[in-house]
């Protein structure tokens, strides 16, 4: 039975009328309807933001990941869903039978590409196209021109590997526990304990909002039992700009109505005739904010005025740039600032480590290797249960360039039967490392060596404070806190992938190089929330600051590729056969695809030009790492 339910649209004139209609359906909930209604952002640090918008309501508010674990967990009947780990393992085995069975692809298979075979299978499947409909259009365009078209043969080609290893990834989905897919028929079949009642949709849709929602989405959203009601919340700029049409191809039956006053436009605050402010780099762009906000010797800042830190924001594309540099800057001119964002994992110091222990494998145990990793920070070696110290490792690296020591096992082990001097207990100590990680330079099960490379780490981990800044330092237990974290992470991914690999792929095998591929591309994905306290200057992303309510502000980085994001394409087929999956006609979205995301780019810069109250400034540098960088002419 369908549940009937209300769609509407609720069209804002700028954002901080898009704030008070989200905050206006909220607040007025009670416990319970608060509790069976989600708000749906674009990002976490969006999440984080609309939280303090509303001031910590008890209302389920997260992304499109969230929504799914959300409705997964209202289900009677308990779901196990694949982490991403298993079905990665599982589709690098489907890749295989693939191939054995005869369908050899025209590429080397290596992890990270069986993640982007994950993506485009993902991308069909979202589109609410089958494994089957992938097979049928792409084939019937390629098929035609492959007899006298060597590029078409290629592609052919690779649709038929790709679609025999889908299909024996779909096999093993049948065995048990579900993937996004599997859980959104569920979803609509099963019975919910307590059905999600209220669903508020703050994104748009796929086609130019990478956290929005895609039509497979809109299917669910209008089948689930339960739904009562749906509110799609848009600026009218947004809308505007294209958005409406779609919105209105997802929801047939959708009611509009306006919402909220305009706001006074802030005062943009300009350098002399110019638009823009520029500066030599980032880091001088966020020099130039601490003065303006700190004042300049003489005069007064905006914290000297006695304004708010709390309502200065700086909305940037990329945050990762600003929000290292900001530690340095900010943290120098002793300017508090907050960053709801999140760290990669990879440039975490731990993280390195471990690459440098697979490394060491890789380079055949090389002396600049060895040496390396005894002098890691990370980790501590002993020779006779006394711990090797920094001189032994010193004495241990002059003894190795004086022999000449290029690496080798064998090698190694005759310059430490010969060491009598200094160098002895590093030495016995490399020498123990060095056989401990042997086996991951041997093709062996995936499993054993994701399993030897982390009892490797839990064996030499040394968990200690910053010795830079003394022990029982806050400053040191901060960081001490830090590093246990991301060796928590990292962990985390050894053991997902051991388990991974033990349920889906057994017989996948590898050396380190394997090992080191898997490991830094599961690291690379992964990001590490680093507090920065909840007062001050506010770094935002570009979604997250449309959640916020600020006074002043300063959108930073205006240069080309970034103002507006250059669209991320398909690493496996070009543009006009990946339309040919799209449900509406595949010609008119190549068409208008470049127009429309560039028209939705514009709107979306127009609504955080008014995001302010009283100032806004735009911002551009001329040098990245110094090369010369264009300002955004869009």
């Amino acid at each position: 039975m369908i549940t009937p339910r209300r769609i509407r649209l609720l069209r804002a004139p700028d954002l901080a009328g898009y704030r008070s209609a989200i905050v206006h359906l909220v607040r007025g909930l009670d416990a319970a309807a608060a509790a069976d209604t989600f708000v749906l952002v674009p990002t976490s640090a969006a999440a984080d933001q609309l939280m303090r918008t509303l001031g910590g309501r008890q209302t389920p508010i997260g992304t499109r990941a969230d929504l799914y674990a959300n409705l997964i967990d209202r289900l009677e009947a308990p779901l196990r869903t694949l982490t991403d780990f298993e079905r990665e393992a599982m589709l690098a085995s489907g890749a295989r039978d693939a191939e054995d069975s005869g369908a050899a692809p025209p590429f080397h298979v290596r992890p990270a590409l069986i993640a982007e075979m994950l993506a485009l299978y993902d991308h069909v499947r979202r589109l609410g196209r089958t494994i089957d409909d992938f097979d049928r259009l792409l084939t019937g365009e390629l098929e035609p021109a492959a007899e006298s078209d060597r590029g078409a043969a290629q592609l052919l080609q690779q649709t038929r590997f790709l679609t025999a290893a889908y299909r024996a990834y779909d096999g093993q989905l049948a065995q048990g526990a579900v993937d996004e897919h599997g859980a959104r028929q569920r979803i609509v079949s099963a019975a919910a304990t307590r059905p999600l009642r209220h669903l508020v949709i703050a994104v748009g849709d796929r086609a130019f909002d990478s956290g929005g929602f895609w039509p497979a989405d809109a299917s669910m959203f209008t089948t689930v039992p339960g739904l009562e009601r749906i509110d799609v919340v848009s600026t009218a700029g947004l809308l505007d700009s294209g958005y409406d049409a779609r919105l209105r191809l997802a929801f047939v039956e959708l009611e509009e109505a306006e919402t909220g006053q305009p706001q006074p436009a802030p005062a943009l605050i300009r350098p002399n005739e110019d638009v823009a402010f520029a500066y030599r780099d980032r880091e001088d762009e966020l020099e130039g904010v601490a003065r303006r906000v700190i004042g300049d010797p003489g005069s007064s800042g905006i914290r000297d005025q006695g304004a708010a830190l709390e309502r200065v924001g700086l909305v940037v594309a990329k945050p990762l740039p600003y929000l290292y540099l900001a530690r340095e800057v900010f943290g120098g001119a002793g300017l508090p600032y907050q960053a709801p964002d999140t760290l990669p994992l990879a440039a975490e110091p731990y993280a390195a480590a471990v690459d440098l222990v697979l490394e060491c494998v890789s380079a055949n145990f090389t002396r600049r290797a060895l040496v390396a990793l005894l002098r890691s920070p990370h980790f501590t070696f002993a020779s006779e249960g006394v711990a090797v110290g920094r001189d032994a490792v010193a004495a241990l690296d002059s003894v190795l360039a004086e022999q000449r020591y290029l690496g080798g096992l064998d090698r190694l082990r005759a310059l430490v039967a010969a060491s009598t001097g200094r160098e002895q207990p590093a030495a016995a100590a490399s020498l123990a490392a060095a056989e401990a990680l042997l086996p991951l330079s041997q093709s062996r099960p995936m499993v054993e060596q994701a399993e030897l490379l982390r009892g490797f780490l839990e064996t030499h981990d040394r968990d200690h404070d910053d010795p830079s800044t003394g022990s029982g330092s806050p400053r040191a237990e901060s960081r001490g806190d830090r590093r246990r974290r991301a060796r928590g992470a990292v962990v985390t991914a050894l053991v997902g992938l051991a388990t991974a690999y033990r349920r889906h792929d057994p017989a996948a095998t590898g050396t380190a190089s394997e090992l080191s591929s898997a490991l830094k591309r599961w690291l690379g994905a992964q990001t590490f929330a680093v507090p920065t306290g909840d007062r001050g200057v506010a770094i935002l992303d570009a979604q997250a600051a449309r959640f916020a309510d600020l006074d002043d502000v300063q959108i930073m980085g205006l240069v080309e590729g970034e103002w507006p994001e250059r669209p991320r394409r398909n690493v496996f087929y070009p543009r006009s056969l990946i339309a040919q999956l799209e449900p509406s006609r595949p010609e008119r979205v190549l068409l208008h695809e470049e127009r429309d995301q560039l028209r939705y780019a514009r709107a979306m810069f127009r609504d955080l030009l008014g995001l302010a109250r009283n100032r806004v400034r735009l911002s551009t540098f001329a040098l990245e790492s110094e090369a010369v960088v264009e300002p955004s002419m869009h």
